[in-house]
């Protein structure tokens, strides 16, 4: 799967609350025919005006599987992958815990979300651990990819925040 890909999943609400199935035998599966496992579960919570990324690993690229339970997010995606007809350009998708849907990510792309509610808790499985001395940093405001965040100063780590601008050198190697 080299394509980014929403995948609604299914909710079952009454007035007690919802119950969901994160991941199920037939998800893994057809991931599994593509050669993709998941390896770790992450949990990320954060409050209103947070920004985190744009993150990736190169080389030892992750693909993710993103899921909001609780709040929103405003998530985006850039495809840095050397030869890809989409390489340099960005999606963007609005994910919350009250619309039940997945967000794949595959390997070689750089992924940020903005929290948008008043605060935010994400899910995410990767393919691969975290490998940090690959971790990278594309600036969230870089003008190459002149991303319209609906925020103007965000809330940002120390790292995030003295991220420099994208160089094409530094197009993510994927071994």
């Amino acid at each position: 799967m080299d394509h980014p890909k929403l995948i609604p999943r299914q909710r079952f609400s009454d007035d007690r609350g919802w119950y969901e199935v994160l991941a199920d035998p037939e998800l893994c599966r057809e991931f599994s025919l593509h050669g993709l496992e998941w390896l770790q579960w992450n949990v990320s919570q954060s409050t209103q005006g947070v920004l985190r990324g744009l993150h990736h690993q190169s080389p030892q690229p992750q693909a993710k599987l993103v899921r909001v339970l609780q709040g929103e997010v405003w998530d985006v995606i850039l495809d840095l992958r050397p030869g890809s007809a989409t390489y340099g350009e960005w999606q963007s998708f609005e994910l919350s815990g009250e619309n039940p849907q997945a967000l794949y990510i595959p390997e070689g792309f750089s992924h940020g979300f903005l929290t948008t509610s008043r605060n935010a808790t994400l899910i995410y499985a990767v393919n691969r651990p975290r490998h940090i001395a690959g971790e990278k940093i594309v600036r969230w405001n870089d003008p190459r990819f002149a991303i319209p965040w609906p925020i103007k100063t965000p809330i940002l780590s120390e790292r995030d925040a003295v991220a420099e601008d994208w160089r094409d050198d530094e197009a993510v190697q994927m071994t």
